[in-house]
């Protein structure tokens, strides 16, 4: 019970003091990430994400460019009428 009660109590003092949320929250993540990662990126791997990223761009363009016929199509349907060919 006066667990609860004290959670309670931090939880409401942590909504009015924001910097004190911030500096919890900042010291958990300091305490939680690896200081130092002997890892690294090989050159295959950087060139995928390249790949994905060219990709990723290309794939905006194009969904873009039929998005943009299909708008001006409606638009020029509804302000100058539908043109029917004989």
């Amino acid at each position: 019970m006066i667990g609860r009660l004290f959670k309670l109590w931090v939880a409401e003092h942590l909504k009015r003091i924001p910097a004190v949320r911030i500096a919890i929250y900042g010291s958990l993540l300091l305490f939680f990430t690896p200081g130092v990662a002997h890892a690294y990126i090989d050159p295959g791997t950087g060139s995928y994400l390249l790949q994905l990223a060219v990709a990723g761009l290309l794939d905006a363009a194009f969904t873009i460019s039929i998005y943009w016929r299909k708008l001006k199509s409606f638009l020029r349907n509804i302000f100058h009428g539908r043109k029917f060919k004989k």
